[in-house]
């Protein structure tokens, strides 16, 4: 491995499965650090605004992401970081927030983006005590479309690589090994 910071971005909606896969890619690459950068985040947001992450508007959004992206580029001067986040969030009036600062997307080595089937998002977040009642799976497309048409944005205007990763039909391992494999073609990738 080189000695620089290299930080990749893992993102999705919540219950895409960024966090199976960031943890399992760790495991298998020692050297790439996985950070939840929702860990860091929602008692920063706590402290700062009184309120929780999916609470804040749009420019709340981007200042706490703007702090977590600047204490990582501090902290951390050389190693392979990926970080588990989302491109954009929905408020409870269903508005999206879009939540990567521009100004930092220049330290970014890579961008990837998890998608799942809505079906077996639907289930997962059941499975993690939300009522089915409460989760609408046309409001699921769409959380899926704003995600990847920010990504796609931000790939584009910023010239960074974007790999999207389809979390359905195969298993969490084999998207790892995917990710092993990708991560090794890109030169530049600090974890090779």
């Amino acid at each position: 491995m080189e000695n620089k910071a290299g930080l990749i971005l893992l993102e999705g909606i919540s219950a895409s499965g960024k966090s199976t896969i960031g943890r399992l890619l760790s495991t298998r690459l020692p050297q790439l650090n996985y950070i939840s950068s929702g860990e860091m985040k929602r008692p920063y947001s706590q402290k700062v605004f009184g309120q929780n992450l999916s609470s804040l508007n749009q420019e709340q959004s981007f200042q706490i992401n703007s702090w977590f992206l600047g204490e990582l580029k501090g902290k951390f001067q050389e190693g392979a970081y990926l970080i588990d986040t989302h491109y954009t969030y929905h408020l409870p009036n269903r508005k999206f927030v879009r939540l990567t600062p521009e100004q930092y997307l220049p330290d970014i080595e890579m961008m990837l983006l998890i998608e799942s089937d809505p079906s077996e998002i639907v289930q997962r977040r059941v499975n993690r005590g939300r009522g089915r009642d409460q989760i609408d799976k046309a409001f699921v497309h769409t959380e899926l479309a704003v995600e990847r048409e920010e990504a796609q944005r931000l790939s584009e205007k910023f010239n960074k690589p974007l790999k999207i990763l389809y979390n359905y039909q195969t298993t969490p391992r084999d998207i790892v090994e995917d990710l092993v494999n990708l991560l090794r073609k890109y030169e530049s990738s600090p974890v090779i």
